[in-house]
């Protein structure tokens, strides 16, 4: 078996410090205290492994130049070492050496290599739970393995459904609105009842108002009769006083000629005759014009009194039972208006509706579309895409029923299939009981990968490794053992 060692030389918190690593350990334990260069050492090997600079400032404290190289076996399974300097000016530069050779391309080495991905898998699981950060994911982590095409269909359906579900909501808004409106209107039982009434009483109500309005003529013309007696009895009264005035001045002037006869005998037999002839006028029955209108107007409203008190029972009867279907009407009308309001609300209802269920079908169909294109993606178990959101067992990341160790074992098998390298950042150890990380060896074994974990351990003030290698014999450590129970 080769060995393999990470050696330090200036590193963060190292100024020297060499680390045995088993090329094949199926998981590389990073054991220590908290604060003793656990990350150190991960950061370390993911910076080797990605090629880049991910530690802003790695160089120790003090110190003007430093290194750490890093013996690695490539996608081949051949050993090669990658070394990475770095000075206090923050720059520096990566290399590979491989039998004797130095290799200073950076493509040439990651083509040795492989890829590798700079994100962890708790950094992953953060970026998950937040919706900009795992439309980046996709882009970047999902979409290499389910393919573009498919990844661009998926982001097309999902920015339809998006469309579609907001329209549905939009239009169940109009919907939830008319059927408040159509409650308002909702006509209740009693008042339908009052409605079927309400065509009896119109029926009803002609044959009175029929009846009635025979009636309500002769009583109309007996009112007439009894306004125009009145007229004519006040312009005889008038006339009466007229005549009887007149008559008191006729008086007056015989009492005058009677004076006048004392006084002129001599114009006595004038007078006599004047006297005759006024006595005469006096004497005679005056013809008064309006005492025939009266009597032509009492004969008519004698007739008429007879009339209106032989029906006036019945009379009073119909106005009753027309005052009475009025007034019930009258409740009815404000029921009628109300039903005949519904009418255009429940047809526009009906319209709205047809249009929900419109969508609500192109949803379904859409959302069936994008079933269908992600049963044919190349993702881990259980790992899915749905509505612009990634779920474990049809639940999304960030979903209170997931356990978080379950998220981390569908990110490591993500992570294997996105890193051609060897490398994968697992998180800590806590995270995976005795059987989960049963499970990582398996995945570290299906995709030859080698994954690595933080420990605390308190207590351990500096940093080490531990490798756990699965033959389906005891887990060794080396010339170690870690107890996983």
């Amino acid at each position: 078996m080769n060995k393999h060692y990470l050696y330090f030389e200036n590193y963060k918190l190292f100024a020297e410090k060499e680390v045995e690593i088993n090329p094949d350990a199926n998981i590389v334990l990073v054991t220590g205290d908290n604060e003793s260069g656990k990350s150190t050492i991960i950061n370390a090997v993911k910076e080797a492994y990605s090629l880049c600079r991910i530690t802003p400032i790695p160089l120790k404290d003090g110190e003007n130049e430093g290194s750490f190289r890093i013996d690695i076996t490539d996608k081949n399974g051949e050993s090669l070492t990658i070394v990475y300097e770095f000075w206090a000016n923050s720059s520096g530069k990566f290399y590979a050496i491989k039998n004797g050779k130095k290799i200073t391309t950076i493509k040439d080495i990651r083509d040795i290599i492989g890829s590798c991905t700079i994100y962890t898998v708790p950094e992953l699981s953060l970026k998950m739970r937040n919706s900009d950060e795992r439309k980046k994911v996709i882009e970047e982590i999902i979409k290499p393995i389910a393919g573009e095409t498919n990844i661009n269909e998926l982001l097309y359906l999902d920015a339809k459904i998006k469309t579609v579900f907001d329209e549905r909501r939009d239009i169940g808004r109009d919907l939830k609105s008319l059927e408040n409106t159509l409650d308002k209107f909702k006509v209740s039982e009693e008042e339908l009842k009052k409605l079927s009434e309400s065509s009896t009483l119109l029926k009803e109500r002609e044959t009175y108002e029929a009846k009635f309005a025979e009636l309500k003529s002769i009583f109309d013309e007996y009112e007439e009769a009894k306004k125009e007696l009145f007229n004519a009895e006040t312009l005889y009264n008038q006339e009466v006083a007229s005549y009887e005035s007149f008559i008191s001045l006729k008086n007056s002037q015989v009492v005058s000629i009677d004076n006048e006869l004392e006084a002129l005998e001599k114009r006595k037999a004038s007078l006599l005759e004047e006297r005759n002839r006024l006595t005469e006028e006096i004497n005679t029955k005056p013809v008064y014009k309006n005492e025939i209108t009266i009597n032509t107007i009492i004969s008519r409203f004698s007739e008429l009194q007879k009339k209106v008190e032989s029906q006036e029972t019945i009379y009073t009867f119909f106005k009753e039972q027309l005052d009475s279907i009025d007034n019930k009407l009258t409740e009815i009308e404000p029921i009628r208006i109300k039903q005949s309001s519904i009418t255009p609300i429940k047809e526009e209802y009906d319209r709205v509706n047809g249009k929900y269920v419109e969508k609500d079908n192109e949803l379904k169909e859409l959302r069936e579309k994008q079933k269908k294109i992600i049963e044919t993606l190349n993702l881990p178990a259980g790992l899915s895409i749905a509505d612009n959101s990634i779920e474990i067992d049809d639940l999304p990341f960030d979903d209170s029923q997931i356990s978080e160790s379950s998220m981390y074992l569908a990110l490591v098998e993500l992570l294997c299939r996105i890193n051609t390298s060897r490398f994968i950042a697992a998180g800590s150890y806590s995270m995976y009981n005795k059987e989960r990380l049963g499970m990582l060896i398996d995945i570290a074994k299906k995709y030859n990968k080698q994954i690595w974990l933080e420990h605390v351990v308190e207590g351990q003030v500096e940093a080490d490794v531990k490798c756990i290698i699965n033959n389906d014999d005891p887990n060794i450590l080396g010339n170690k053992v870690l107890d996983m129970d």
